[in-house]
Order: structure tokens, then sequence, then C-alpha cells
């Protein structure tokens, strides 16, 4: 299954897929915000388990200080409160509405 939507819906449907023991990817196509937050939805759903795809690399600015880092064909998931890592402000200020 592919899930790709808002929270409450993702969460439901990902209980959907876990109750028909079934494995689910996420797809978000957003910001490397979005895609942190994707990651760790992710990694606190049990049955999320198969790979999951973003387009925060085609943004022109990273709106994080630090990038979001693949190892050994996983995502590190940063442990620090909130998302885990801190904003470029001057991306964020670059495209402030």
């Amino acid at each position: 299954f592919i899930l790709g939507t808002r929270v409450a819906a993702t969460t439901r449907n990902g209980a959907v897929a876990a109750a028909g023991d079934r494995p689910f990817w996420m797809q978000v196509t957003d910001t490397d915000i979005s895609t942190l937050f994707m990651l760790h939805l992710a990694a606190a759903t049990p049955n999320a388990t198969l790979a999951h795809v973003s387009t925060q690399h085609l943004n022109e600015m990273p709106l994080l200080e630090e990038p979001i880092t693949v190892a050994g064909g996983q995502f590190t998931i940063p442990t620090a409160p909130g998302l885990g890592v801190g904003l470029n402000m001057d991306a964020v200020d670059r495209y402030r509405a």
C-alpha cells in the first residue's frame, strides 16, 4: 500500500493495513520539513516498513540546518527534541508568505 495524505488518514489507513498484516510506504511531495515529519511518523508506525518516497531533494533551498541523511540504505531519524534538527532561518525568511 502507498499512503500519503493527512496524518489522521495515514494513521487510520496504516491501522487498516496492519489489521490485514500488510506493510505500506508513505509518499510526501513537499519540503524537507514534511519529509522529516513523515520519517518520524513512519518510525512510530510498526508496519510502515517499505521504502518511503519524498521529493524534498528537488527544492531550491533546504529548510533544515542539517540535511536528512541516508546510511546503509536507511534514513537516520534525528533524536533531538521536536523534529530533531534546526531550521535554516535564511530559507524560512526567504519563503515566508
